[in-house]
């Protein structure tokens, strides 16, 4: 019996030293990624600190923790391209995004102005309930949750004087679109980058190639509240990257604006947790344009406003006087 209890001891000690090990190498793995997070000094300001992460194995803990740190007292992101969870599914508040509630009233800039709205509670919105008015919209801005892409099919359409184009995302998948849009003949560009989740600079590049061979009239440009990274580049860019007149109809995108990272995936004894944090910076690009650096959370600002696609490919049927065209989705 004496030894029987040795024995089970033994045991409980072995596994209580792996699962400890577990823990141990999984807190090694999150200390360095953390320690190479292009932003810790801004969490580290915030009150961020990695000791006391090291003693956290507990998955509720630590997302409470962490959760306290990537998005400030205001709702304000620190950086929307982070992402933490445990087994893909409950995943850390560590992102957020302007929104607009828009309000049922509607009329000139000067009417609404007049009735005491401030500048920042009126926002261009010709396009209401299914009809041209021309004016403006009431709307409230405030800080909320992120939210994510939604899936959207690639698809090309023409029509006598317009070519659509719109996509999921900026990836290999889209050189033959890229090739199509170089042979276009056609007056207008449409780009529906709403729920397109970013990409590769490669694919950007060569979507511009491809509109300079074109050389289009105009261009619009498609966005929506979930339109993210280089959606968001490509819609703040393509302008001053052609010299070709663009404009943005939709809803202010994500504003995920500051850097990139690759996934990984640490082990812990009780639960798994999946991370990416900042590792590249893409301020070069804002430089080489001359464009001021946007605020994380905020998104591109349209030049007309549209909650949804379907407006927003409405407003530019009007602008453009083509009503050949429509969604595929």
């Amino acid at each position: 019996m004496k030894r029987f209890l040795v024995c089970l001891v033994l045991i409980f000690t072995l596994l209580f030293n792996v699962f400890a090990g577990n823990n141990k190498k999984a807190h090694k793995e999150l200390r360095a990624e953390f320690e190479k997070y292009e932003l810790l000094p801004e969490l580290k300001a915030r009150g961020f600190d990695l000791k006391k992460l090291d003693k956290i194995d507990d998955w509720e803990e630590m997302k409470n923790y962490l959760e306290l740190f990537f998005v400030n007292e205001n709702g304000m992101p620190l950086d929307n391209h982070v992402w933490i969870s445990s087994n893909y599914t409950d995943i850390a508040k560590v992102r957020s995004q302007m929104h607009i509630d828009f309000s049922d009233e509607y009329g000139s800039k000067d009417e609404l102005l007049n009735k005491g709205y401030k500048e920042d509670e009126i926002f261009y919105y010709p396009y209401i309930n299914g009809e041209w008015k021309g004016g403006y919209r009431v709307g409230k801005k405030y800080m909320g949750d992120w939210k994510d892409t939604e899936f959207k099919p690639n698809y090309l359409i023409s029509s006598e004087k317009s070519l659509l184009f719109g996509f999921q995302n900026f990836g290999d998948n889209n050189e033959y679109y890229y090739n199509e849009i170089s042979k276009s003949n056609k007056k207008y560009l449409i780009l529906d980058l709403s729920h397109n989740c970013g990409g590769q600079d490669t694919s950007y590049n060569s979507l511009i190639d491809a509109i300079n061979k074109m050389k289009p009239k105009e261009i619009f440009i498609m966005i929506s509240n979930d339109s993210a990274s280089m959606a968001e580049y490509a819609a703040s860019w393509i302008e001053k990257a052609t010299n070709i007149k663009t404009t943005i109809v939709g809803y202010p995108s994500c504003g995920a604006w500051k850097c990139c990272g690759e996934y990984k995936t640490s082990y812990f004894d009780n639960f798994n947790i999946e991370y990416s944090l900042c590792g590249v910076f893409w301020e070069y690009y804002w430089d080489m344009y001359n464009i001021p650096y946007p605020i994380e959370g905020i998104g591109v600002t349209p030049d007309i406003y549209a909650e949804t696609s379907f407006e927003s490919l409405e407003v530019i049927k009007h602008l453009i006087n083509d009503n050949e065209l429509s969604l595929p989705y």
